[in-house]
């Protein structure tokens, strides 16, 4: 991919496991949009390999979620997904590589 190209993720995030996110180094990309299958027991961090900084925590069970954001990512910082549920739900986002 090459600067100005559109990024789109989407995981199917296994109950109570992990999912990251990270671009290879020298790649940045600023995120603009989480989309949740639902906000109950979903949570997005901001990740550095050792520290979480939360973007997203569980507020609602309302479905088919969208937030708009303004986050860039990088192959030091990148992003966390965290599924607190049982059974699976889907997590992503999209947004536009910088370099």
């Amino acid at each position: 991919m090459a600067a100005g190209d559109a990024i789109g993720v989407v995981y199917s995030v296994t109950g109570k496991t992990y999912q990251n996110y990270q671009p290879a180094a020298g790649v940045e990309i600023c995120i603009t949009n989480f989309a949740y299958q639902d906000a109950a027991n979903s949570y997005i961090y901001l990740y550095d390999g050792a520290n979480e900084a939360a973007i997203l925590k569980p507020t609602s069970t309302v479905s088919n979620n969208a937030s708009p954001v303004k986050v860039i990512i990088s192959n030091s910082v990148y992003i966390r997904f965290y599924n607190d549920a049982v059974g699976a739900k889907t997590l992503g986002f999209s947004g536009i590589q910088l370099k």
